[in-house]
């Protein structure tokens, strides 16, 4: 990745897509951004490695979380995006599970929205939402270890505690 973390002139809305076409744009777009952050965690004293394995975190949130699951835009902030990505869709599209892992994905979500934050592109109320989702580490290592010892007809119940499901359809009508 290049060393230059100049964020490039994005507004809110070239990050919406309806069509194939114009989540390829967006694609490139996020591609952008993300050697932006990579650039500036090197600025913040991260070593190569740990910037990039930060990059690689975020970059599995938002192509194939944000935008492949959900259909949303990535500088689009709302409540219960981060809790239901760490609090459920990691923990059930990972083969095992494990807290060390998910908390490596929540500092450097936290770390990329600090990133947008500072790039004055979410607002710094939007910071304190996402910031407020990544902060209960107890309740996400209680989730992995719910997950965890699930029997066969608990999955329902235990979904339920942090629905994906439920976060779909919402963002289906926004």
């Amino acid at each position: 990745m290049n060393n230059d973390a100049r964020v490039p002139e994005f507004h809110l809305t070239q990050f919406d897509f309806t069509t194939l076409e114009e989540e390829l744009q967006v694609d490139q777009h996020c591609r952008s951004l993300l050697q932006c952050f990579h650039a500036w965690l090197l600025q913040g004293g991260l070593t190569p490695e740990q910037a990039s394995e930060r990059a690689y975190c975020v970059d599995y949130y938002l192509r194939d979380y944000l935008m492949d699951t959900l259909c949303w835009n990535i500088l689009r902030v709302r409540p219960r995006l981060v809790r239901c990505f760490g609090g459920t869709w990691y923990i059930i599209r990972t083969m095992e599970p494990e807290f060390r892992l998910l908390e490596q994905h929540l500092n450097a979500i936290l770390a990329w929205y600090r990133y947008l934050q500072e790039s004055s592109l979410i607002t710094m109320d939007e910071y304190l939402l996402v910031e407020a989702e990544c902060s209960d580490r107890e309740w996400y290592r209680r989730r992995v270890d719910s997950f965890l010892d699930l029997k066969a007809d608990q999955y329902d119940a235990w979904e339920r505690g942090c629905s994906l499901r439920s976060l779909v359809e919402e963002v289906k009508h926004v």
